[in-house]
């Protein structure tokens, strides 16, 4: 119970994995919202905060997208290596299929590509150097 949520937050709160939020139907339950508020509600306010069509469908899908873009996200917490600016001279590759790949990039003509790849591939070979 929060008297410091707000109906539109415990309804967007509830839990598509958890059956006692929602309704055969799929609504969310008005019980299990009066337990999270602190206070009853009716379906009446629910549907006058603009979440008349909010459902257990709804919100595993809401759930299930938050978590991908969660996964997609890659934080990093300290730079690999210093940037300096000018250009790159990648030590040499010696032929792997990484070589291979970035070469078949390259030739494809991406913009930008091969300096890119070709100093991607140079710290991957260090990393795994380092790490073997």
């Amino acid at each position: 119970m929060s008297a410091d949520l707000t109906l539109e937050e415990v309804v967007a709160g509830l839990d598509p994995d958890v059956e006692a939020h929602w309704t055969k139907t799929g609504l969310p339950n008005l019980n299990a919202v009066k337990e999270i508020l602190g206070r009853a509600v009716s379906r009446k306010d629910i549907d006058d905060k603009g979440l008349a069509d909010w459902t257990q469908g709804k919100a595993a899908d809401a759930k299930r997208k938050a978590k991908e873009e969660a996964e997609a996200t890659v934080q990093i917490s300290s730079p690999v290596h210093e940037v300096t600016p000018g250009p790159v001279e990648p030590e040499p590759l010696e032929r792997t299929p990484l070589k291979d790949a970035v070469d078949i990039v390259i030739a494809a003509g991406v913009p930008g590509s091969e300096v890119e790849l070709r100093e991607a591939a140079s710290y991957l070979k260090l990393w795994r150097a380092k790490h073997a």
